[in-house]
């Protein structure tokens, strides 16, 4: 078997002569083309890493007595033919199935998994340890919005079930989270109860454990989109009636773009004095540096948290096909929260709250008390919107910054395809997920590790 290094990906296999490293252009059993930037003496210790799908690393084969046979200056580096020596580390047949193996996988990569109808052996052996991505079903789209999150949603539970989450939130906070201008204006007009009930009714969850407990929170804002956070009269009528109702706030505040910085200013210093008048202190959720600076320069009634856009970590629906996604779960898991250098930066700063969601992977979480959204977790977000440019230009690339926003996702989404549970809902990409709705289990590992807060969207 020959490896080419133009019809395979260069990260699945690695050479080094002593401690620096070469690009092996091509390779077979007993010679092998590489270039190196620095030159090589005539006779050389050889290691290479090959990577194994089977173990989702690389198998380590080091050959002795490796001899130049073949010798071209290149512009900027040098470009040698060799031959290689004895295998010291590893075997000749490994080392042949492991070229096999590589070669075959990019070819089926570059030319699709099935060829002239029929796997080829290299795939049927690939087939036995990796979930290979179900490319067929990726023409398959959800009929209707509600249908697809309902389809993602169990919301079925035995009564021990039921009694499990109802003992489980009794150590909970229960927070709603209004997060578009319908949920403002009938917060507004209808009171908070009625959106909340309405909510839980249309995802057919009023009867789940969860909400055995009334919301003693609301969560106001959007942190992922600029253009739906409530107008300062909605924000202020929305503040008061909560404080009126003894309801606990949280303010959602997505990134900050050049020409709002002011508003904001004035919105967090208006958002302040109403606190004092009202003797009563609210948190706002950070998702830009910017803002957090803004706070500490003019606010004394509003206490940071950090929100979901800073707490940066993997979330793709679709681990269950990455390969070595399952090995490397736990390291998923992890990010910047679980060193104790930035948590230390953030407590400096008076942020000791976290934001995090349940998606596909279970979150580490760190010391301390922290917050789960669910059953709507944040995959992608883009500051341009592709669904106004869909909208107004009726091609999804040509985006620019909207500030003066018709609030198309009122109306629109995008579909995806509907065995990878997202959805494109303006300027993000949402994926759903239910297991947080039907394992109580779950629930009551995250309680265990520190979170003391749900916050529910609705639809």
């Amino acid at each position: 078997m020959r490896f080419i290094r133009n019809k395979i990906s260069p990260a699945l296999i690695l050479g080094f002569i002593g401690s620096g490293d070469i690009i092996i252009l091509e390779m077979q059993e007993n010679e092998f083309v590489f270039e190196s930037v620095e030159q090589i003496e005539t006779e050389f210790e050889l290691n290479v890493f090959i990577f194994d799908y089977r173990e989702h690393g690389y198998v380590n084969f080091v050959f002795n007595n490796c001899s130049v046979t073949e010798y071209r200056a290149k512009k900027f580096s040098h470009e040698y033919k060799a031959k290689a020596g004895n295998i010291i580390s590893g075997t000749a047949s490994d080392f042949r199935m492991s070229l096999k193996h590589i070669t075959e996988v990019s070819r089926m990569l570059l030319n699709g998994i099935e060829r002239d109808g029929e796997k080829s052996e290299v795939i049927e052996w690939l087939s036995g340890y990796l979930n290979i991505y179900p490319f067929g079903k990726d023409t398959e789209f959800p009929e209707d919005y509600t249908g697809q999150i309902l389809k993602c949603i169990n919301s079925n539970q035995t009564i021990n079930a039921y009694r499990r989450y109802r003992d489980i939130m009794s150590k909970v906070e229960l927070a709603f989270s209004l997060s578009n201008n319908d949920q403002y204006r009938q917060s507004l007009e209808c009171g908070f109860d009625i959106v909340t009930r309405e909510g839980l009714k249309r995802m057919e969850l009023v009867e789940h454990g969860i909400f055995s407990k009334p919301f003693s929170r609301i969560y106001i804002g959007n942190e992922f989109c600029h253009n739906l956070f409530p107008t300062r009269p909605v924000f202020g009528r929305l503040l008061e009636k909560a404080f009126d109702q003894g309801l606990n706030v949280t303010v959602m505040y997505s990134y900050m773009v050049d020409n709002s910085v002011n508003e904001i200013k004035e919105m967090l210093s208006y958002a302040d004095n109403l606190c004092k008048a009202n003797d009563t202190t609210i948190e706002l959720c950070i998702n830009d540096w910017g803002v957090m600076e803004i706070i500490k320069e003019n606010c004394t009634r509003i206490t940071p948290v950090l929100g979901r856009l800073l707490n940066k970590r993997k979330k793709d629906s679709r681990i269950d096909y990455m390969w070595g996604g399952q090995k490397y779960k736990d390291k998923f898991a992890e990010n910047n929260l679980n060193t104790e250098f930035f948590k230390k930066f953030l407590n400096d700063m008076g942020i000791y709250r976290f934001e995090f969601e349940s998606h596909k992977m279970l979150n580490k979480i760190p010391e301390g008390r922290h917050s789960l959204h669910f059953p709507f977790y944040q995959q992608n977000t883009s500051v341009y919107c592709p669904l106004f440019a869909e909208c107004t230009n009726f091609n999804r690339i040509k985006q620019e910054l909207v500030m003066k926003c018709p609030q198309y996702c009122t109306e629109f989404y995008f579909k995806y395809p509907g065995h990878i549970h997202i959805m494109g809902r303006g300027n993000t990409i949402m994926g759903i997920e239910g297991s947080l709705l039907s394992d109580f289990r779950i629930l009551e590992q995250y309680v265990k590790d520190g979170v003391d807060r749900l916050v529910f969207t609705a639809i």
